[in-house]
């Protein structure tokens, strides 16, 4: 199935055609308001099923790098802080290089807390994430690192790309009932046509399905310095350590 097949299949449950084949006017505009929506998609959280894992080089004494498709950092711009699900890096100076993870970067209010932002140290400690309002994100790492051997490790979500009526529709398992269900939703008020009920309904439904899906199960993380954790501040409910 190709986005004008499926397309197509939206503007009938719409009833803007009743035949196999769609004015290409009606198509043209349809594909515009699915790309919008899939644009907005990267707003959603637990919409995307895929992590992503990719790494740069950290040049010594560098602060920042730039986030985002082609860049330093080379992945689809998280649209937020907290849609970078890790990130830290991994010395390759030694035999076997272990990726050290920060978890989240920083909040706002923790690096406007930090007194001297050019601090150097051999390795950073965290990294501190501004989305921009451009086509890229900046990341700064803190302290400043000064070694010449660290690859930086993120782990983001793989963001939909916009799409063309004759790209293949290459979907997880489940989600072309969500695709369709809700594009048609999408394409409603741009055609002045009433959602169906039971389209209304389908569409909601699969959207609850789709997200309990990608839901992860997370460790319990609490703060090192409670008497008694281990140094990650895991606790593990079963040794009660």
């Amino acid at each position: 199935m190709t986005y004008a097949d499926l397309i197509t299949r939206a503007l009938q449950d719409l009833q803007v055609t009743d035949g196999t084949t769609a004015d290409p006017n009606d198509v043209a505009l349809a594909l515009d308001r699915l790309n919008d929506w899939i644009d907005a998609l990267a707003l959603e959280g637990l919409t995307i099923p895929s992590i992503s894992r990719a790494t740069w080089t950290i040049v010594a004494l560098t602060t920042s790098y730039t986030v985002g498709s082609g860049s330093t950092v080379n992945v689809s711009k998280p649209v937020s802080p907290q849609a970078i699900s890790n990130l830290g890096y991994a010395d390759t100076s030694l035999t076997t290089p272990q990726e050290i993870l920060f978890g989240r970067v920083l909040t706002e209010a923790e690096y406007q807390g930090i007194p001297q932002k050019t601090y150097q140290a051999t390795y950073p400690t965290s990294f501190y994430y501004d989305p921009t309002t451009g086509t890229t994100g900046t990341l700064k790492p803190f302290p400043i690192p000064t070694s010449a051997t660290l690859t930086g490790v993120i782990y983001t979500p793989s963001l939909l790309s916009e799409v063309a009526l004759g790209d293949t529709v290459s979907l997880p398992r489940g989600y072309r009932r969500y695709f369709r269900s809700n594009l048609t939703v999408e394409l409603a008020a741009a055609f002045d046509k009433p959602v169906p009920a039971v389209i209304a309904k389908i569409a909601t439904d699969s959207a609850i399905r789709v997200k309990a899906a990608n839901v992860r199960p997370t460790d319990l993380q609490l703060d090192a310095a409670v008497p008694g954790l281990a140094a990650s501040g895991i606790y593990n409910i079963l040794t009660d350590n």
